[in-house]
């Protein structure tokens, strides 16, 4: 039998946790910019076109660049409504080694998603 440890997970995993805010973060500064994200956003650099509140079609009047290196970041910007931000997170990655394995995953994983 045992202990259920998935109610540590909190401080069993504090990395996990921190990287799930993040994108938490990052998804919530995107949709109250009227940017419609389905899934966790890419955090990979590169800029990606998403719909927006009042697109028709295949319109894509938004536009957003999230970074995970060092601490979290990204750009935000709705052409529709004129919206345009630089995007920083309340939650800072140490540069250990750890973190930096787990970002790097994070990233492959995005790839991985993208194609």
């Amino acid at each position: 039998k045992g202990t259920n440890l998935n109610k540590l997970s909190t401080w069993l995993n504090p990395q996990e946790q921190k990287t799930t805010d993040v994108f938490n973060e990052f998804k919530n500064a995107l949709n109250e910019a009227g940017l419609i994200i389905e899934n966790e956003p890419i955090m990979d650099g590169k800029l990606h076109r998403v719909k927006t509140i009042g697109d028709k079609g295949r319109e894509l009047s938004g536009a957003y660049v999230g970074f995970l290196n060092g601490h979290p970041a990204g750009f935000i910007q709705n052409f529709k409504t004129g919206f345009k931000e630089n995007w920083k997170s309340s939650f800072s990655n140490l540069t250990n080694k750890n973190q930096e394995i787990e970002i790097k995953n994070i990233q492959e994983n995005n790839n991985a998603l993208k194609a």
